[in-house]
């Protein structure tokens, strides 16, 4: 059985993009809040929730090489 993936309202999506100011959360390069993608910190298959707290920005490059692993975040950007 496959999880579903909780839709965000463009409101959650804002609050997710500004947690790291415009940038992707793992290689702080810049993004648009279109080119955003809303990543699980924790992974739903590990346990993660659909929660804004377990939410980062990611570019797409870094989001797929993370996959369904957790990673390391870009603190200074």
């Amino acid at each position: 059985m496959s999880e579903r993936r909780k839709l965000f309202t463009a409101a959650e999506r804002q609050q997710i993009y500004e947690k790291f100011g415009g940038r992707c959360a793992y290689c702080g390069c810049e993004i648009t809040i279109k080119e955003m993608q809303a990543d699980h910190v924790v992974p739903l298959h590990l346990g993660g929730a659909d929660e804004i707290s377990n939410l980062y920005p990611a570019c797409r490059a870094c989001n797929h090489y993370k996959s369904t692993y957790t990673g390391e975040v870009q603190e200074d950007c």
